[in-house]
């Protein structure tokens, strides 16, 4: 089991990491597609905050922006290919993960431990730690395409 300070930083990070994959990238940049079933920068950086907005509702929080509002960015929905309405610039997500970051962080680090460790937050039984580790991990699955990315948007680098 992790602890809520070991989790906030790895929120943190990830938010770090997404923004240096980003750094110097065009909004056309980030809606190029990959060959194959895969999303473009923008859909998984929707896709992130709308996963931060579960994270912070099974903290007793509300999420930053309404989930609706980000139906685009949900698993299974249609590639984003353009911009179209619904689809976020880059500067409002980062915004957007911003307010997120600070919200968990301000909540995770003053969660009660008996909150953590036996709070039951869904009705298959998961407590909140479970819950808040797996949307973790789930982000960081993410996080680590976008590297993939942005060499398709043609930037030849080695971000980290």
């Amino acid at each position: 089991m992790v602890d809520p300070k070991h989790v906030a930083n790895i929120f943190n990070r990830n938010l770090r990491v997404a923004k240096l994959q980003i750094e110097g990238l065009s909004d056309a940049e980030c809606l190029l597609q990959p060959a194959v079933r895969g999303n473009c920068i923008n859909w998984i950086l929707g896709h992130i905050l709308l996963s931060r907005g579960n994270v912070l509702e099974s903290l007793g929080q509300d999420a930053v922006i309404d989930s609706s509002i980000l139906d685009l960015y949900d698993t299974d929905s249609v590639p984003i290919t353009e911009e179209s309405e619904g689809v976020f610039k880059l500067d409002q997500l980062i915004t957007l993960f911003d307010e997120s970051q600070e919200m968990i962080n301000e909540t995770l680090s003053t969660i009660s431990d008996q909150d953590w460790l036996e709070k039951e937050i869904n009705e298959r039984g998961n407590k909140q730690w479970e819950r808040i580790e797996f949307l973790s991990w789930h982000e960081n699955y993410h996080v680590g395409q976008l590297e993939y990315l942005r060499q398709l948007a043609g930037t030849d680098d080695k971000v980290i």
